[in-house]
């Protein structure tokens, strides 16, 4: 802990935090918030009502399910905790992609060629802004894209 290096004083100095805003920290560090102590409350009873609809209610089906049970609670107090929005949004995006991620196991084929020659060319797209002349353009095209050696051998 670092008050062994520095005094509790210096540090909230430091921090431009009150020392009794730090002690109070300090006792409320290891206690659970209300909903936390709520949501902990009600974890089995969520884990049975969700293992009752074959693991597929969402976190509305399950509170409806809880209040007609008699256990009153609210569709955030069932749903995710706070911080795993993310997890939730690359989940749906999963789901929503699911047929062409298993059809890439299934064929083996990927998009990533096509991809990349997209890219190039809006590289060269890119690129081509300010070219006025057409045939300084397709020599710099050629260059860009690596075909120029075939066309020098014809000149």
């Amino acid at each position: 802990m670092e008050k062994a290096n520095y005094p509790i004083a210096w540090m909230c100095d430091q921090l431009n935090v009150p020392r009794s805003s730090f002690y109070a920290w300090r006792t409320r560090a290891g206690s659970l918030t209300a909903t936390a102590a709520r949501r902990e409350a009600l974890k089995e009873k969520i884990g049975k009502a969700f293992t009752d609809q074959r693991q597929v209610a969402g976190c509305r089906r399950i509170a409806a399910i809880l209040n007609e049970a008699g256990t009153p609670c609210s569709v955030g107090l069932v749903g995710l905790p706070a911080g795993l929005a993310e997890a939730a949004q690359l989940g749906r995006s999963l789901w929503v992609r699911r047929t062409e991620i298993l059809a890439y196991f299934d064929t083996g084929a990927s998009n990533g060629p096509v991809e990349a020659i997209n890219g190039r060319l809006e590289h060269l797209r890119g690129i081509a802004l300010g070219f006025r002349n057409l045939r300084h353009y397709i020599l710099r095209s050629l260059i860009h894209s690596g075909g120029l050696a075939e066309h020098l051998h014809a000149l």
